[in-house]
């Protein structure tokens, strides 16, 4: 390699902890907005609750979408006779990034950090490489998946909103109903966490399916016991005041699901921030043919996640104000 290779990984590191930063304070208020704009947590509290899922889902689950940033964009066998452009691209890509996000955090624009770091692979290697090093047909899948996700995502938030307004909000006793209810729409959030964490903890999906049923099932019993002992049936209060309650009632499930936001963004987005530096360290360590093959070490997850709940807790507040 031509390029000084202790100066390089020093900037890879600098710009890689940067980046993190920039999506902690830009996409992590997406997770912890809603629950500090409706007051159930405070910004304080919010940081704590996404430092500990953030981390959780960088350590536990975020190998996978780390190695498609690192190697399902960039075909990185294109560059294997000249490594100091690919390592110079991927250095290039972090600043580009980080640059543009904690612009976009400074003007409390709500961005996709995914859409700035696979746009910047693209635009580096198309501009050294051409048309022929990029995986097109991965960057396709990733394109439907931008699009499929607000669908998707909109039409469940639809159904739910509507099925809490039926059979909730406009029922005789609504705080029976919510008692009765509310359980089940939190075993159904506690299910979909079993199979994003177990999914990538267990191979076999008979198990991953039976574990995922018995913490929803866990799930609903924990809520049903807090609401029973909790919350006492007042027939005779006014609906407004009924109302009322039930908003507190959400309360919990509002910081279950936020917190399996901030689970499933750790293990999603911090990859934006140590995919590309992954790619230099492993180039650097042990040559394009052998990191081609390798994992993602734990300490490189880590250093990610630090990034993003730093990030958070110093800037994030910008973006929550937005949301």
């Amino acid at each position: 390699m031509l390029i000084d290779i202790n100066l390089t990984l020093v900037l890879a590191l600098a710009a890689s902890f940067l980046m993190a930063c920039a999506v902690g304070a830009n996409d992590v208020a997406n997770a912890m907005g809603t629950s500090v704009g409706c007051k159930v947590i405070n910004l304080k509290q919010a940081v704590l609750i996404a430092a500990i899922f953030e981390a959780m889902g960088a350590l536990l689950a975020s190998s996978e979408v780390t190695t498609t940033i690192r190697q399902g964009v960039v075909d990185l066998s294109f560059y294997a006779n000249d490594l100091d452009a690919l390592i110079l691209g991927m250095v290039a890509c972090l600043l580009a990034s980080a640059s543009w996000l904690i612009l976009a955090t400074y003007f409390a624009w709500p961005v996709s950090t995914t859409h700035s770091i696979i746009g910047s692979l693209v635009g580096f290697s198309f501009l050294v490489g051409g048309a022929e090093s990029i995986h097109w047909w991965g960057l396709l899948k990733i394109f439907s998946s931008w699009v499929t996700g607000p669908i998707i995502s909109g039409a469940v938030a639809y159904f739910l909103f509507k099925s809490l307004q039926r059979f909730i909000f406009s029922s005789v006793d609504p705080i029976k109903k919510a008692i009765l209810l509310l359980p089940i729409y939190g075993s159904i959030v506690g299910i979909f966490i079993g199979i994003s964490f177990l999914s990538h903890q267990l191979d076999d999906l008979f198990w991953t399916a039976l574990a995922s049923l018995f913490l929803g099932f866990l799930t609903f019993c924990i809520l049903s016991c807090f609401y029973k002992w909790t919350y006492v049936e007042e027939p005779s209060i006014s609906l407004r005041r009924q109302f009322e309650k039930i908003e507190k009632m959400f309360g919990f499930l509002v910081v279950m699901t936020a917190s399996f936001m901030a689970f499933a963004h750790g293990s999603n987005d911090v990859a934006n921030a140590i995919g590309p530096l992954s790619v230099i360290i492993g180039l650097q360590d042990m040559g394009y043919a052998a990191m081609e093959h390798t994992g993602i070490p734990l300490e490189l997850l880590l250093f990610g996640a630090v990034g993003v709940v730093i990030g958070l807790a110093i800037y994030g507040y910008r973006i929550i104000e937005t949301v």
